[in-house]
């Protein structure tokens, strides 16, 4: 199984962390991803996750785009909204600016930290398990936020809303590591 290919849905196997319902999320939206896209989607993919130097630099790229045009451009992401989440490095104390796609729920935001399938984490999700307080930017608003690592029944709920209206292929990188991926809420301060 390699990262740029379709997934065998016979061959996968459940998560322990995963509850039935987010399962049958995962393998419904992992075998529609297997209909719809072509070949050369999935070569694509496979080309951007090859290294976490190249996650970085696209991402680094989306974000310098969001920035510069306020939103007009790089708010949305493979179809899906993207906000610019802003955390506190854990280590150097400054700050760090991540496009990430996106979901609402009610007046928060919901994020994943899948880092394309790799087993670590991202760093924006290290710096904020250290300090919650974060900045999320929408469009051309930034505001000071907090954010959460969602508990268990509100993973359940939202991790099928996520693969529906925020980035199918979270399904398919949760395929490729034991980690499971955190789903993460930000909620603006009023």
């Amino acid at each position: 199984m390699r990262k740029g290919e379709k997934l065998e849905i016979e061959t996968l196997e459940k998560p322990d962390f995963m509850t039935d319902g987010e399962w049958k999320a995962t393998l419904e939206t992992v075998s529609m991803l297997n209909q719809i896209m072509p070949e050369d989607a999935w070569k694509e993919i496979g080309e951007k996750v090859t290294s976490l130097d190249r996650i970085r630099s696209d991402a680094s790229a989306h974000r310098d785009e969001f920035l510069s045009t306020e939103g007009r451009e790089g708010a949305e992401s493979g179809g899906a909204a993207a906000l610019l989440l802003t955390t506190v490095g854990r280590k150097s104390g400054r700050e760090f600016t991540t496009p990430l796609n996106s979901i609402r729920d009610g007046d928060s935001y919901v994020v994943v930290a899948s880092l394309a399938g790799y087993d670590a984490p991202p760093q924006w999700y290290l710096n904020l398990e250290k300090n919650p307080r974060v900045w999320v930017q929408a469009k051309d608003e930034k505001v000071p936020a907090a954010a959460r690592r969602a508990s268990r029944e509100e993973r359940a709920r939202l991790w099928p809303r996520l693969l529906k209206e925020g980035q199918p292929l979270w399904a398919y990188f949760q395929m490729f590591t034991p980690r499971e991926f955190p789903v993460v809420i930000i909620t603006p301060e009023k």
